[in-house]
């Protein structure tokens, strides 16, 4: 059956995702070849708790990129044509003094 004959009308619009939605759980982003100077302390840490340092390091920044990013409701991201700017550094929040 092709796609255009397959009724929908029934099926309720999600205006938010649920709060135990899982984003990006089988999306696998392209990776690329960087090189990148980090302190001998930072590099030993990674390494002392076993292999896949650098999957860790890709892990710590898409985690530090994702609170970074302003949210989004799903209706705002099919808004036609819309491109969100990146952030500067001007524009992040101020982290809370420890």
């Amino acid at each position: 059956m092709p796609d255009s004959e397959i009724d929908t009308s029934d099926i309720p619009e999600i205006r938010e995702l649920p709060s135990d939605a899982v984003v990006g759980r089988f999306y696998r982003p392209k990776k690329t070849t960087v090189t990148m100077r980090l302190d001998a302390d930072v590099v030993a840490w990674l390494k002392a708790s076993g292999e896949g340092y650098q999957t860790r390091i890709n892990a710590y920044l898409r985690e530090l990129m994702y609170r970074l990013r302003p949210r989004r409701r799903v209706n705002e991201t099919a808004e036609a044509g819309r491109v969100r700017q990146p952030l500067t550094r001007h524009d992040r929040p101020k982290r809370a003094p420890r």
